[in-house]
């Protein structure tokens, strides 16, 4: 999986560059990847602190990032690929995907369409 298609559908959703955990979901969406081929699971709190040495902050700033972007997005973004993606989350106005889970989902979506 290439950065540039993981921007791609970030942008299609309309997740915003300017949201600093933009970058970091780039990143841990690529290790997701990378680490779902090599072990077939995902333990996502190694990959929080990997990709805070890369970027020198703490895991609890990459978390907080990656939420508030997840949020920006469910509240600003197109609504109608969020609904194809996330199904049940984009249905419902306050409701969004765990980070986790949105990581995921997201790196799944990218594998079906490749």
């Amino acid at each position: 999986m290439k950065r540039g298609k993981i921007e791609n559908v970030l942008n299609k959703i309309g997740m915003s560059h300017s949201y600093e955990g933009y970058n970091y979901i780039v990143e841990e969406s690529l290790l997701i990847n990378k680490q779902y081929n090599m072990h077939k699971k995902i333990i996502l709190n190694d990959l929080n602190r990997d990709v805070a040495n890369m970027f020198s902050t703490s895991t609890c700033s990459i978390e907080r990032a990656i939420r508030t972007c997840i949020d920006g997005t469910f509240l600003h973004g197109n609504i109608g690929l969020l609904n194809q993606i996330f199904e049940y989350y984009a249905s419902y106005y306050d409701s969004r995907p765990s980070n986790k889970l949105f990581l995921t989902t997201i790196v799944n979506y990218l594998n079906t369409i490749e």
